[in-house]
């Protein structure tokens, strides 16, 4: 029997060896991702013990070779006339084809927005003096990054996915990622964007309105020689943090409605089917198995269409069947989903009591509106 698929960042901690082939989602893709990989039934690169960012620059950046890092620094007027700041655009735009008219500043919730950082150095020049004794692949491997909103006076912290190469941090002086787009991106930031509305609509933030919202990009270096989860995220405090990089300030307007249920951009994905009974079913498991008791689970949306058979390569013999779902949780500071694969062995029937699960790589925040 084969390993189905490696556990990621998942509440329901358990590894599943069953055969077959798993499913996975890309890093920074949207979650979307999960029904569509969910039917594709293939295996991808994600399904390996290997974590990596598909596009957070463009690809003359990305190309630069680890072995002979050579610092970006300003890349033009547009760095310089922002250096420090986190700037906003309605499309995506790469690094050459930024301009000052294509910049915005105000949005309504549920448009598409993109940014881009100018810092005045890489990231890693914060920490060397910090990591005396760490060298420079070793810091750059280190360094994650806090996007912290502030809307009204009140503070919401909220953490990017690791994202970029080993060398990327020791050379790259300018980013771009997204807060919210209507297409399949990969790129850092929708995570942070949809962090943020999650927690600050539980505080009883970013109602209908217009609000002024400033984003400061914060970087941190965590320990990677300690308690690194599979994801890349640490369970340790931070080796050091750093100081501001870029700051932005753009105006969202929230209409009523715009947390619509059936916007899978800010809430969660749509059923492919009801079932009651199942749904209930994994919801229970899911319960009992449940390893995150801040934020337990509260609902299960059916993402695959019916029950997927797995049989012995060889023999043709039932192992088990498998279907997938979203189990959506509730907590006291943010609502959030992730996708799994629930799985029932077969023991001369199915059985729910011995049920298991494989999480996709990582959970999804959102206003706990949507799970009403």
């Amino acid at each position: 029997m084969a390993l189905r698929h490696f556990l990621y960042s998942s509440a329901l901690a358990i590894v599943v060896l069953v055969g077959g082939v798993g499913t996975a989602s890309a890093q920074f893709g949207i979650p979307g991702e999960i029904l569509k990989r969910a039917k594709a039934r293939v295996p991808t690169a994600a399904d390996k013990p290997v974590v990596k960012s598909r596009s957070a620059e463009d690809s003359s950046a990305a190309a630069t070779p680890a072995s002979a890092p050579a610092a970006l620094g300003v890349s033009g007027a547009m760095h310089q006339a922002h250096m420090g700041q986190v700037v906003f655009t309605r499309t995506d735009l790469e690094r050459d084809r930024i301009s000052e008219a294509a910049l915005a500043s105000s949005f309504n919730l549920g448009d598409p927005i993109f940014f881009r950082v100018y810092m005045r150095e890489p990231s890693i020049e914060q920490f060397r003096a910090k990591l005396p004794g760490k060298s420079s692949y070793w810091i750059s491997r280190s360094i994650r990054y806090k996007a912290r909103f502030t809307v009204g006076g009140n503070v919401v912290d909220t953490h990017f996915r690791i994202w970029g190469k080993a060398g990327d941090h020791e050379t790259w002086s300018t980013w771009r990622g997204e807060l919210l787009s209507r297409a399949e991106k990969f790129q850092p930031g929708t995570e942070v964007f949809r962090e943020f509305l999650s927690r600050a609509t539980k505080r009883g933030l970013m109602g209908p309105g217009t609000h002024q919202i400033k984003l400061e990009l914060i970087p941190y270096a965590i320990n990677i020689d300690g308690d690194v989860n599979y994801n890349g995220s640490s369970n340790d405090p931070p080796a050091a943090m750093g100081d501001v990089v870029a700051t932005g300030n753009f105006t969202l307007t929230v209409k009523p409605g715009a947390y619509a249920k059936s916007d899978p951009k800010i809430c969660a994905l749509p059923a492919a089917q009801s079932n009651p009974a199942l749904e209930q079913q994994i919801l229970s498991r899911a319960r009992a198995l449940w390893t995150r008791p801040e934020a337990p689970p509260s609902r299960v949306v059916l993402t695959d269409y019916t029950w997927n058979m797995n049989r012995h390569p060889i023999s043709g013999a039932v192992l088990d069947r498998n279907i997938d779902a979203m189990v959506l949780s509730r907590g006291k500071d943010y609502c959030d989903f992730q996708g799994y694969n629930y799985i029932q062995p077969y023991l001369g029937s199915f059985s729910a009591a011995n049920a298991s699960f494989v999480s996709e790589p990582h959970n999804w925040h959102l206003p706990c509106s949507c799970l009403d």
